[in-house]
């Protein structure tokens, strides 16, 4: 029987007491299970990835739903199993892995564990047992090491057999099944199914992707990021290989291939692929997953602290581990890094992430690598005062005091600030941004990106205060940001324009507030000062085609040129949500509502500033009003 139960806080509802499946945006949520139920039983598997659902209720009023079921996914069954991995030697032990999984029935599932791979697949018996074959692979694509056959009852546990690791550390697996009665989502076409997937192969990777999906609109930027940090790698640590990298982006955790919860991808290297989410509002396609992936095929085995710190090596980790400071002593690091599963969390991968480029660019590289091969997580410290030549903890003081006295170059904050910028983090883009636009006698155009972030996160009091404080370089659109800021607090005036008139942009946003005025004899007039070289963009047609309608005149050619221009952008640049921002108005002014709708909608969904997130919501609200939905025009003025 499927459980459906609210969070306590209130927004989210749980199936199966697994909060990813669906979120309740908004609505009578005390009547949510009862409501969710017909929604699901009607809805489920039809729409799209990501795309809000309103359901009417006569009784009861408005739900709001976005549904996190893919239409590629259908529901089945799976047997949850939770794997544990325990290094150990003759002195001391530690847990390496430890993770459920589900296992869905009938397949066969891989999963990489760090020394070994182990290949699973299950049939039940008629003793309410299962029969388990466990296939072990080493870190190559045919390293076969043994199978073994397993008779497990529900809720009981099985050991494998010890297998070595590195001299006289070894590890010993145990699988235990927890419960064979969940449904869960299962993909219903193949990875090499053409029509559901799409693929693009660039110099090192093979890019796999839902059709319809986040990725499918912007993974062509993230490969760029990508391959260019991959580079740096190959050049760096001859960690090259001439196979390509099988990358498959996912919106979301899906079960029918193993994707650990904590990390949010998975890695496979008997198949050089990589599997990770790349959604709206979860973007692990970053370049640790592949590096990690060369990492263990090239070196073998290590221990975890020093996979993920060399995957993290171009990461942000300097800059991070300045907050942590106050919480570490050097006599506690080498503890801290020894626990595998907290290595993994994003406090461990910042450390580890620190640590390891610091000892990897202060001594000759070779010996990091050789470190690496030596060592497990039960004896690194040994092998370091080896190799090294001084103990770890004399190590670990050194680098706090390093981190302690770190002053980051305005290069380096351009560089990451751009980078959360590029991936919708514009919370520590702002960081960033901040502080490389306070750096004396630093360039002006920190200023001008911090302002923009502030202004995209809604933060309009500090925008305006920064404006005034920091220098920023002068230019169109700064000017342009000033007037956006001004009306966003609410401080509309037509002086706020004039002043500016010298950009174009500002002649549009000009008429756009006599027609919100219903000043038209006005708009028409600025209008016409716009230059030619000026009309060839989608904000001059819309805003004329604006003019045109409110003045009860014919602007279908108008309207059509702005959607063409904005839909033609939308080609070279599909992850820019503007231009099906643009695209939707220009329909609906056409009163072409489905191709509106559909415009709006994608501009909903690919924009991530609360700003003009919140301007496609009010756009979104007078389309449902043209169409006299008004309960729904009302649900995204509510969200707005």
């Amino acid at each position: 029987m499927t459980d459906y139960k609210l969070d306590s806080d209130f927004n989210k509802l749980k199936i199966n007491n697994n909060p990813s499946y669906v979120i309740i945006c908004r609505g009578v949520l005390q009547y949510a299970p009862t409501l969710l139920k017909q929604a699901l039983k009607s809805r489920s598997g039809s729409e799209s990835l990501g795309r809000e659902t309103r359901l009417i209720f006569p009784k009861y009023g408005i739900l709001t739903i976005l549904l996190l079921i893919p239409s590629s996914l259908t529901f089945g069954q799976a047997l949850h199993i939770q794997i544990s991995g325990v290094l150990r030697n003759s002195i001391t032990k530690t847990e390496i892995y430890r993770s459920n999984l589900l296992l869905p029935a009938g397949q066969s599932t891989e999963i990489f564990t760090g020394p070994y791979t182990i290949k699973l697949s299950a049939q039940k018996t008629p003793e309410a047992g299962y029969d388990i074959s466990a296939e072990l692979f080493g870190l190559g694509p045919d390293f076969h090491i043994a199978t073994y056959n397993l008779k497990i009852p529900m809720a009981d546990s099985f050991p494998i057999p010890f297998q070595p690791v590195k001299g006289a550390d070894s590890i010993r697996y145990m699988i235990t099944l927890l419960d064979d009665t969940l449904k869960i989502f299962i993909d219903k076409e193949p990875f090499d199914d053409t029509t559901a997937w799409g693929m693009s192969e660039s110099i090192h990777y093979r890019t796999h992707w839902l059709k319809g999906s986040y990725a499918d609109y912007l993974w062509n930027l993230k490969m760029g990021y990508l391959e260019n940090v991959y580079d740096r790698y190959r050049s760096s640590f001859q960690l090259s290989s001439s196979e390509k990298i099988e990358c498959f982006f996912h919106p979301d955790p899906r079960t029918s291939i193993f994707i650990d919860p904590r990390l949010g991808y998975t890695i496979q290297p008997r198949k050089w692929r990589v599997d990770l989410v790349f959604g709206r509002d979860t973007d692990v396609a970053t370049p640790r997953p592949a590096a990690e992936l060369m990492l263990y095929r090239r070196w073998g085995y290590g221990p975890r602290w020093m996979v993920t710190g060399m995957a993290g090596y171009y990461e942000d980790n300097f800059l991070k581990m300045r907050k942590l400071i106050p919480e570490f002593k050097p006599s506690k690091l080498a503890s801290k890094l020894a626990d595998e599963s907290w290595v993994d969390t994003d406090t461990g991968r910042v450390v580890a992430g620190a640590f390891s480029r610091w000892i990897a660019d202060k001594e000759i590289f070779s010996k990091f690598m050789e470190m690496y091969k030596q060592s497990t997580s039960l004896n690194f410290t040994s092998e370091f005062t080896k190799i090294y030549g001084y103990s770890f903890d004399k190590a670990a003081a050194e680098f706090l005091d390093f981190i302690k006295s770190y002053q980051p170059k305005e290069a380096e904050l351009e560089y990451y600030a751009s980078e959360y910028l590029a991936r919708g983090d514009y919370q520590q883009a702002r960081e960033y941004f901040e502080e490389a636009a306070h750096i004396p006698n630093g360039n002006p155009k920190f200023g001008n990106q911090l302002i923009l972030c502030e202004y995209w996160l809604g933060d309009y009091d500090s925008a305006n205060r920064d404006m005034d404080a920091i220098p920023s370089a002068p230019n169109c659109n700064s000017d342009i940001l000033k007037i956006n800021l001004q009306v966003a607090s609410g401080n509309s005036d037509p002086s706020l324009y004039k002043t500016h008139l010298i950009c174009g942009q500002a002649i549009e946003a000009l008429t756009n507030y006599y027609l919100d005025q219903g000043l038209l004899d006005s708009a028409n007039v600025v209008i016409r000062n716009i230059k030619d070289d000026d009309k060839t963009n989608a904000d001059y047609y819309l805003t004329l085609g604006r003019l045109r309608v409110s003045q009860g005149l014919r602007a279908d050619t108008s309207l059509a040129m702005a959607a063409a221009i904005a839909l033609g952008q939308a080609q070279s640049q599909p992850q820019e949500p503007v231009n099906y921002f643009m695209a939707g108005q220009a329909f609906m002014l056409m009163r072409k509502y489905e191709q509106a709708k559909q415009n709006l909608d994608l501009s909903n969904f690919l924009e991530k500033r609360p700003y003009f997130r919140g301007c496609t919501l009010l756009e979104l609200g007078k389309l449902a009003d043209l169409q006299g939905k008004r309960d729904e025009a009302m649900g995204y003025y509510y969200d707005v």
